[in-house]
């Protein structure tokens, strides 16, 4: 069987690691040697793997770690993984795909949109390459949504390249779900005599002997690579020194007229770390944000109803505002933008905070001459309201650079709950979060400050409080300066299950403003896995951040003046004192600790939100209408209309309504209502509006 030793490294110079092993019977003498990995550490941990396949077994092995002469090298976490590598996941591109019984097929983001129309349909990869060898995938992942009724199997195919085409004796049937809702899937590979070999393609029938056709939508397919892994290391100490007479204020460079010394934004000259989210739409629901700690809502492709805006004059929540994406001249697009600002002004003018430039326009291949357009355009109309240009996690650094530039504050979204699901990075673990800033921030100038978007919604899972915790302390430790929630509109209320957690959250950060906003007074440092990082606040309180980034505890030691000799954790009132000059604390995986010099505490918040009248789910029959022509193009707008007569006004009169993904519903010519919508779980989330007050008797009509 393949084995394979993991490890982590950090440090500067190169280094050299290489396996060793016994033979079984012998005295410990006879080592064999193999794989040689020569490389260069980095000032961050990094992950690595030595393969080796033990032709005969062995009863010992040595693992053997050489820096370099002059190297200052570390190393951690010795794994000892049996069978499989842990190698990062293949995840197969939409377009890898060539489709057959499946019509009106669109690429949109990470997935396949289309019909099945034919009882022959699938899926067929092109050529793998590398091949894949069969004995190290464990498992097949990918989202599915299927219409009821349609068909509960899909058939995996695989050949080898000895093989000229696909035969059933080499394929495995998986059941699915057909319920409407998109459901993520990760099947294990079950025992099969011909899973072996070098497999150089597959076919994925979505659905087997089909009772009937209908709309498909396939996501973020992957072939899983995973092991067994028996922990050789033992519980680690990372020791930090702590000395105030040390600190250094970080140097900065932000413009003085939008940010502080720190990179927060000044919002009526006050500097905030910015908390947000996309809200969503339920009546009530932007007041116990603001109670709960937020300060801020974004509406990323779109600009908010105006009940929306009405709510939102009645709290002290600032707005992110889209900026539309430009196609036409310079003269014509700023004369569109300041139309729009002359039609928004009376309601939000004042609240309008920002601008969110068009998103992630180098994953999207949005030339970056229209992202300059939009930036040039809105610094000569509104020069006091810094513009957001946000990358997805994708690209390299050199991609990246030229879009950061047509911005005031440089940002990148990332949701990587369940663990390998969103990172394209080498670390596929929470932790990526900092490498995601790390890698944003070498994007930007030095007067561009770094906000992130985080996870709010399952992409199979759920992030619970203590991951949303460690990933927002993992963001703000590397340096961001404004957190974004992404995905509470995509799931339905009131059994929201990341509205308590972010409602838990959110006061923590509020309360922490005045410590957020303060610059930093130390580096970032790493020890065996745990970062830690100092601020002082105007006052003089320290304030001591501490995590652990791995999936391992560790034993925090920090060695304090007598000053710090008492400190206080996490807001709970736990007192921790210093025995010697050194305080000791335990940190499981992925804990994260914040000490301060004075003690304090968080208030609870508790919800005051009931089920929205306003807002209801489809799991139901109803079926979308569309023109034809335009069938699963994107980017058409298209209008609707019927007619109808009343002989009387006094009965009750609504309309249920759900639109993919932006809407205007009309009555009469007076606008009814407007939202961006999307799906929760594969179901379309409705709104009720009352026609009565627009409806007259005899002929009326309602557009869309």
């Amino acid at each position: 069987e393949p084995w394979e030793m993991s490890f982590l490294v950090q440090g500067t110079g190169k280094f050299t690691a290489y396996v060793e092993w016994t033979l079984p019977g012998t005295d410990g003498v006879q080592w064999r040697n193999v794989i040689i990995e020569e490389q260069q550490s980095t000032d961050n941990w990094q992950q690595h793997y030595l393969r080796f396949t033990p032709e005969t077994g062995f009863q010992a092995i040595k693992v053997v770690l050489r820096a370099e002469k002059g190297a200052q090298v570390m190393f951690s976490n010795l794994k000892l993984i049996k069978g499989i590598s842990h190698r990062a996941d293949l995840e197969l591109a939409p377009s890898a795909w060539k489709m057959d019984g499946i019509s009106n097929v669109s690429l949109l983001g990470e997935g396949v949109h289309g019909e099945i129309t034919a009882k022959e349909n699938s899926l067929t990869s092109g050529i793998l390459s590398p091949a894949v060898p069969a004995d190290e995938v464990t498992s097949i992942q990918f989202q599915m949504q299927l219409p009821p009724g349609i068909s509960d199997q899909v058939r995996l195919y695989w050949r080898n390249a000895e093989m000229k085409g696909f035969v059933n004796s080499r394929s495995i049937v998986f059941p699915v779900k057909n319920n409407g809702e998109l459901q993520y899937y990760n099947f294990k590979v079950p025992a099969h005599p011909d899973w072996s070999g070098k497999i150089v393609q597959l076919k994925l029938v979505p659905a087997v002997d089909p009772q009937k056709f209908g709309p498909l939508q396939l996501n973020n397919f992957k072939i899983g690579f995973s092991g067994t892994m028996a922990t050789v290391a033992k519980d680690a100490v990372a020791a930090f020194e702590i000395n105030p007479a040390k600190f250094v204020q970080q140097k900065s460079s932000y413009p003085k007229e939008m940010f502080n010394e720190a990179g927060a934004v000044l919002v009526n000259g006050q500097p905030q770390f910015v908390l947000g989210s996309v809200p969503a739409m339920v009546p009530g629901l932007l007041r116990e944000m603001e109670e709960a700690g937020f300060n801020h809502i974004s509406f990323p492709e779109t600009f908010p109803a105006e009940w929306i805006c009405k709510e939102l004059k009645q709290t002290g929540l600032g707005l992110e505002g889209y900026l539309p994406p430009g196609g036409e001249e310079r003269a014509a697009y700023k004369a569109r933008v300041e139309a729009m600002w002359q039609k928004l002004e009376p309601s939000v003018g004042s609240l309008l905070l920002f601008w969110h430039s068009t998103d992630e326009s180098v994953w999207r291949k949005i030339p970056v001459e229209s992202t300059a357009l939009l930036y040039d355009v809105i610094r000569e109309l509104r020069p006091r309201r810094p513009v957001v240009v946000t990358h997805a996690p994708r690209n390299t650094i050199e991609e990246l650079t030229p879009y950061s530039r047509q911005g005031d504050i440089v940002c990148v979204d990332i949701y990587p709950v369940p663990v390998g699901y969103h990172s394209d990075l080498k670390n596929k673990t929470m932790s990526c979060v900092g490498e995601y800033a790390d890698k944003t921030l070498k994007t930007a100038t030095p007067e561009q400050p770094l906000w992130m978007w985080l996870q709010a919604y399952s992409r199979g899972g759920y992030p619970d409080f203590h991951q949303t915790r460690f990933m927002a302390y993992n963001a703000i430790m590397h340096g961001t300066m404004g957190i974004l929630y992404y995905g509470l509109e995509h799931v339905p209320w009131p059994d929201n299950p990341m509205w308590p957690v972010l409602k838990k959250f959110g006061p923590e950060l509020r309360d922490l403003n005045a410590v957020l906003v303060a610059p930093w007074q130390t580096p970032l440092e790493n020890k065996e896995g745990v970062e830690l990082r100092i601020k002082r606040t105007a006052d003089g309180q320290i304030y001591i951040f501490a995590a652990n980034t791995i999936d391992m505890p560790r034993t925090l030691q920090l060695r304090v003046p007598e000053s710090l000799r008492t400190l206080y954790a996490d807001f709970a009132g736990r007192k921790i004192t210093a025995v010697n000059g050194e305080i000791t604390d335990r940190l499981e995986p992925y804990a994260v600790r914040i000490y301060s010099s004075q003690p304090k505490t968080i208030p609870v918040i508790k919800s005051k939100l009931a089920a929205s009248e306003l807002t209801v789910l489809l799991d139901g029959p109803a079926q979308y209408i569309w023109y034809e022509k335009h069938r699963r193009n994107t980017g058409k707008t298209i209008w609707f209309r019927r007619g109808f007569e009343l002989e009387s006004t006094q009965e009750k009169a609504g309309i249920v309504f759900s639109g993919d993904s932006n809407y205007r519903l009309y009555c009469n010519g007076q606008l009814v209502g407007e939202d961006w919508n999307f799906s929760a779980g594969g179901r379309f989330i409705l709104k009720y509006y009352d026609l009565k007050p627009f409806l007259k008797k005899g002929q009326n009509v309602i557009a869309v």
